[in-house]
């Protein structure tokens, strides 16, 4: 059995997939911690009834507020999925901004490089 390694996309540190870390369920982003993840525009999956945030305590919350839904899930008006700014369309990869701004420019990427080796 191997490890995995990210690269966090707020810090670019290294961390291991088998330590604490948080994803993005959506798109599958990384970030070596709560901190990380927050400054990046990632929020986790939340009631907005009770100001809950995160699964365990989501349905630790459901129970104890004895909440009128089995689950804290799409199937209740008050629970919010995780997300993040790159898959709610809020910011995007460098990738695809390079790309927008080539077509922008009616340039490819090669021609983008000549053009700044001969400034």
């Amino acid at each position: 059995m191997g490890v995995d390694f990210y690269t966090c996309h707020y810090c670019e540190e290294t961390f291991p997939d088998c330590g604490y870390h948080v994803s993005c369920e959506n798109c599958g982003t990384h970030w070596c911690s709560d901190e990380c993840a927050e400054e990046d525009g990632y929020i986790a999956e939340h009631c907005t009834k009770y100001k809950v945030y995160g699964y365990e305590d989501l349905n630790a919350e459901r129970k104890v507020r004895k909440c009128n839904h089995n689950y804290c899930d799409e199937t209740c008006e008050f629970y919010v999925l995780d997300s993040c700014k790159y898959c709610r369309g809020e910011d995007y990869e460098d990738g695809e901004l390079l790309s927008k701004a080539l077509e922008l420019l009616s340039m490819t990427r090669e021609e983008l490089v000549k053009k700044i080796g001969t400034e």
